[in-house]
């Protein structure tokens, strides 16, 4: 298959370029280093999507502003599902949050709600014409790193009290592949959700420490690392995993033990 990935040089768009050509299909990257803008700039869209058979929209935004994150994610499903319609491109893959179109997770950070309002877009857009494949994924421990540089304030680092299933990038990658090959394999269902988590329900604070006495956390090696629940209830009680779906076999301790090679394969 000839497959284009949005957001190619990401943590997982970069991992399932790879994943792609491993496969010996043909990937197409599309991200914001060759200048296209996803939300104003339909034209080169469809010059890329032509002769695609799926579309991949890992993009993201790092903001802690609510309005701009649902700005850019519900204009970029639009431009892109526009786009994908004129090139006629038969099916779309969009990558997003397990658990997010809860209100009460959305109220806690208005981030996944933004995320949320992605997937409703493209829901709305495709109009039956379009294949449409939601993966809702729960949070990678590659981004735990981020979280921890987020949250730190000089000396102490003070992460939210937050419940969750954390899951390998790699193996989000694998899997979104996987499905995507299914449903070329069996055509007919317009829409699809499917849902991975990892194997074990931890603290952000459980995960950042084991990371801290591994050396997986550049430059907050000698931080204290805290948890304060500004968050919400509902995410520091575990709103955030999902009771069904897809759950992966990679662990804390055997990520740790990957780490070096994970972060090797999200740079490239």
């Amino acid at each position: 298959m000839r497959i284009a990935v949005l957001g190619a040089t990401g943590t997982l768009g970069s991992l399932i370029v790879r994943e792609l050509e491993y496969r010996a299909h043909e990937a197409v990257p599309i991200h914001r280093g060759m200048g296209v803008d996803v939300t104003d700039d339909r034209d080169r869209l469809i010059d890329a999507f032509t002769d695609c058979d799926a579309v991949i929209d890992t993009l993201n935004m790092t903001t802690l502003n609510a309005a701009r994150a649902r700005e850019f994610f519900t204009t970029a499903a639009v431009e892109v599902m526009a786009a994908v319609q004129a090139a006629q491109v038969p099916h779309v893959v969009v990558v997003s949050i397990a658990e997010a179109d809860r209100p009460a997770v959305g109220r806690g950070y208005p981030y996944y709600a933004a995320k949320a309002a992605q997937e409703r877009a493209y829901r709305g857009h495709s109009r039956g014409r379009t294949a449409l494949t939601v993966i809702r994924s729960t949070q990678w421990f590659e981004l735990v790193p981020v979280m921890v540089s987020m949250a730190a304030a000089g000396p102490v680092v003070a992460l939210p009290v937050m419940k969750m299933a954390p899951v390998s990038v790699s193996s989000v990658a694998r899997i979104l592949v996987d499905r995507l090959e299914d449903a070329e394999r069996w055509p007919g269902h317009p829409l699809r959700t499917v849902t991975v988590r990892g194997p074990q329900e931890l603290t952000a604070l459980r995960v950042a420490e084991a990371m801290q006495a591994a050396d997986r956390l550049p430059g907050a090696e000698n931080q204290k690392l805290i948890e304060i629940p500004y968050l919400g209830p509902t995410i520091a009680s575990g709103g955030l995993i999902p009771q069904q779906g897809i759950i992966d076999s990679v662990t804390l301790r055997e990520w740790l033990d990957t780490a070096d090679t994970a972060v090797d394969a999200a740079e490239s």
